[in-house]
């Protein structure tokens, strides 16, 4: 990937978001990429595919998940991956180095609007928001069953 593309939708992203323009620098072991925190989410956005392809990852921290609720959370999580089966469609994991819960989506930098993501960011910060305090998905993710019996339990 062009790394002046990624710096130039970097650039007009923040601008949106009436930030100041992150300092952005690949390295040997990274990509390039800079994190922003909205409304007390942390979204990382990284350059990723080729030269020929380029695509931006957006990486949404949805946070920890309590020991005594990761069996119940972690099979609704696998299950709302599933309903997203498809082509380039986003997923939920858990970061390797935290073990917290994080949503990725690549998509094509040709067909990236970064406008469109700053306009976006108030209904993913709205979900995470959500999850953090329920472990509940909004429906449009998809339903797969009724909620478990706990209070803090997550559907997909």
């Amino acid at each position: 990937m062009s790394s002046t593309s990624f710096e130039a939708y970097s650039r007009s992203f923040c601008e949106a978001l009436g930030l100041t323009p992150p300092q952005v620098q690949a390295s040997a072991d990274a990509p390039a990429a800079f994190s922003v925190d909205y409304r007390e989410v942390t979204l990382v956005l990284a350059e990723a595919g080729t030269s020929r392809m380029p695509q931006l990852s957006l990486c949404v921290d949805f946070g920890e998940v309590p020991e005594h609720e990761q069996a119940e959370v972690y099979p609704a999580l696998l299950q709302a991956n599933f309903l997203m089966l498809e082509g380039g469609a986003p997923s939920f994991s858990l970061h390797p180095l935290t073990g917290r819960v994080t949503y990725h989506f690549t998509f094509s930098l040709d067909q990236a609007d970064p406008r469109a993501l700053c306009e976006a960011l108030d209904g993913i910060a709205d979900a995470v928001l959500q999850w953090r305090e329920t472990r509940c998905l909004p429906e449009s993710v998809g339903q797969v069953q009724e909620p478990p019996t706990s209070a803090h339990a997550m559907r997909a």
